[in-house]
């Protein structure tokens, strides 16, 4: 009999009950019920039955090839599936890009056309650019003569956008077509090079051949902010979400438009990555001195619960995995400067307490840096290898302290060869805030680190991506968001000795500064 019971708590139904009542104990029945459609929605994806019938294969192909408004769409019909293999499309259908990928990279040689378009898709899916970048030649010759072949096409120029190549990707941009994905497209190249008039005319003509697509609405809001148009770019953001559907989650409350709240009770969902976070977060006192009757409540990822509790004493902060209290209405972080009507971007400086200093070792300068974010499909251009980036501890005369919580093998042995580099220990932003604060300047790639040490008013240089994000503007050295924060520009395709060089002159301007 204790045989048997063993056997079944090990069954995956059985394992599967317990988890879903582990969410209904923390996160109450309303997260639980939508919990439980998004994952069903994913296994079905994942392991939905193929129809055997060409012409709802071709359907549903079509979808998935068209799922999205970066790429211009292209018709399927049930006879383009003759003679496919299933090693490239059952898991493309069902979302398994990864698998797609590699059995295309095991067919490359014989791939047909709409393998060719799906190895392209697929491998933008899983963020493989250099992948796309050697492949595309293949995969073009495997599709010519198709519509397929200007798809490849404008995956290779995106792929090339995402490896900080932008001149390659403009070469020849006129010829990628005038529908909305094409159009799209050239809009991203031309403000990845800050061509922000063409940019602006090719988003705008997109818009007009199909404005309820989501990925057109958001990179316009992106470019719109970007050419210094924050409250109309926050404006298209916001329909670009709404058009998305981004909120499944407690769709049984309405989302806050701006009216005035009374005494009820409004959510903040804290949302994307940290450094937004820490960016909106900057708008809290003006909705709290709005709405001085209301109940503001935040939902907030464990990293930055301590810090925000420090700062923003009078509203509720709700850990992102706890169970929600009930609410009235919930707004987006990202749409607060909207809802709010906010007419500038202010404070700019100083909003966030840094707390007590991080002792220092020395009477030195203390230059803080940080070369990489989390990995995401920027990170071709967003971090800076070690190897690289080691060129800067040459300073001897100021000590660097890392403002990374975890290393690698490599950059722990980097690092150790470096007399004058340490890495305190960091858990959480309170811990990464005091040792910025402790900081004469901060050196950093475009992650969550420059925004805390902008919010907190600590001098920072900021090594830009060659395309820049929409945060930092086209030129100049000061974007809108942040007066301590100086932008360092490639000024075309990546160049990070360039900017490093320009970092190294600064921190040698220190290190003199102090010992005179």
């Amino acid at each position: 009999m204790l045989h048997l019971l063993d056997s079944l708590t090990r069954m995956p139904i059985l394992r599967k009950f317990r988890s879903a009542a582990r969410v209904f104990r923390d996160r109450g029945l309303s997260d639980t019920a939508d919990l439980a459609r998004l994952r069903a929605a994913e296994l079905y994806r994942t392991r939905r039955h193929l129809p055997a019938d060409p012409a709802r294969r071709a359907r549903m192909l079509a979808l998935n090839l068209n799922r999205w408004g970066g790429l211009s769409s292209v018709p399927v019909e049930a006879a383009d599936l003759a003679g496919l293999r299933g090693d490239v499309l059952e898991p493309y259908l069902r979302f398994r890009y990864s698998a797609a990928a590699a059995a295309a990279a095991e067919l490359a040689s014989s791939l047909r056309p709409v393998e060719a378009a799906m190895a392209a898709d697929s491998f933008l899916a899983v963020w493989d650019f250099p992948g796309i970048v050697a492949s595309a030649p293949g995969w073009t010759r495997a599709a010519a003569g198709t519509p397929y072949a200007l798809r490849i096409a404008q995956a290779a120029r995106r792929a090339l956008l995402r490896l900080g190549r932008l001149e390659e990707a403009a070469t020849g941009l006129e010829v990628t077509g005038d529908d909305r994905g094409a159009l799209a497209l050239q809009g991203d190249v031309c403000d990845a090079l800050g061509r922000m008039d063409a940019a602006r005319t090719a988003y705008e003509a997109a818009i007009r051949r199909d404005g309820s697509d989501a990925y057109v609405r958001e990179v316009y809001g992106f470019h719109l902010m970007k050419a210094g148009r924050v409250r109309d770019g926050l404006a298209s953001w916001m329909a670009a979400d709404l058009l998305a559907g981004n909120y499944p989650l407690r769709r049984d409350r309405p989302q806050w438009t701006g009216e005035p709240l009374g005494t009820r009770r409004l959510m903040v969902l804290f949302e994307h990555g940290l450094g937004d976070m820490i960016q909106m977060a900057r708008f809290l006192p003006r909705l709290i001195a709005r709405e001085p009757a209301a109940s503001v409540m935040a939902r907030v990822p464990a990293p930055l619960l301590g810090l925000f509790a420090r700062q923003f004493r009078t509203v509720r902060l709700v850990a992102e995995d706890a169970r929600e209290p009930d609410y009235d209405l919930f707004a987006p972080s990202m749409h607060l400067a909207g809802v709010l009507d906010a007419p500038d971007l202010e404070p700019r400086t100083r909003y966030l307490d840094l707390g007590a200093p991080l002792a220092r070792g020395s009477a030195r300068p203390r230059v803080g840096v940080c070369w990489r974010g989390h990995p995401r499909q920027y990170e071709f251009t967003r971090s800076i290898p070690i190897g690289l980036f080691s060129t800067l501890f040459a300073a001897r005369d100021v000590d660097f302290a890392v403002l990374l919580n975890r290393l690698t093998p490599e950059e722990e042995a980097s690092i150790a060869r470096e007399p004058n580099v340490e890495a305190p220990p960091i858990s959480d932003f309170v811990d990464l805030a005091a040792l910025v604060a402790s900081c004469d300047l901060v050196v950093s790639v475009d992650t969550a680190v420059v925004h805390l040490a902008g919010a907190g008013g600590v001098p920072t240089l900021l090594l830009s991506r060659p395309d820049s994000c929409w945060r930092w503007g086209t030129a100049g050295a000061e974007g809108p968001w942040y007066r301590s924060v100086e932008v360092l520009r490639h000024g075309g395709d990546l160049n990070w000795p360039a900017l490093l060089d320009a970092a190294a002159a600064r921190i040698r301007m220190l290190g003199r500064a102090a010992a005179a």
